[in-house]
């Protein structure tokens, strides 16, 4: 039993000096446990730094997007305006055009109605019976004739019959766009009343 100890006490005693090791052993296991430290400190503040790009950049993209939406959005309502906008000018436009339209057919009314009453009183003091000047034929066809003139030099009316069963003009048109038409037809008054004016001075001096 007694050897057994010893044996014991020995086996004990030779795996010590194994695991005793030299100072110089000692201090270079202490380095490197040292070092090992630092660099996992070294290790834990990288990643710690890229966590910190990471949300940066996560953030910034999250910045941006939110600004094109922003972006996207304002385009959106400023298109969204602008339409409004047109729209209201284009109402103006439409409102403008029944006004003329309506000012025109109410016009066109009086002339035809004047021209009847020259007819009569021209035919009434010696001129002659249906002249093309009163004419009321000739004088609703030399208007519409005006008119689809004026229609057609439209920029986006080019096609002749947009506006329905309106007369189009050919291209050899008898009237110009830029022709006055109550100077055109006051011309053409005057050189049919020019006659009887005339004659009925000449009865005077008589």
């Amino acid at each position: 039993m007694k050897a057994s100890l010893e044996s014991q006490r020995a086996a004990a005693e030779a795996k010590l000096r194994n695991l005793r090791v030299a100072p110089e052993v000692a201090d270079l296991v202490s380095k490197a446990d040292a070092a090992l430290a630092e660099h996992r400190a070294e290790v834990a503040e990288l990643e710690r730094q890229i966590a910190q790009i990471d949300t940066a950049v996560g953030a910034r993209e999250h910045k941006r997007r939110a600004e094109e939406a922003a972006t996207a959005a304002a385009s959106r309502r400023a298109q969204r305006q602008a339409l409004v906008d047109l729209a209201k000018q284009r109402a103006a436009a439409v409102e403008d055009a029944e006004a003329a339209a309506r000012l025109l057919a109410v016009s066109l009314d009086r002339v035809l109605e004047m021209t009847s009453v020259l007819n009569k009183g021209a035919y009434a003091a010696g001129g002659q019976r249906g002249a093309t000047a009163f004419s009321l034929p000739d004088v609703e066809y030399r208007l519409s004739q005006r008119l689809s003139t004026v229609m057609l030099a439209m920029r986006k009316s080019q096609s002749r019959y947009r506006f329905g069963s309106i007369s189009w003009p050919t291209i050899h048109t008898l009237y110009s766009v830029e022709e006055n038409w109550a100077a055109a037809e006051e011309k053409l008054v005057a050189s049919a009343l020019q006659p009887i004016i005339e004659k009925d001075q000449t009865c005077q001096q008589q």
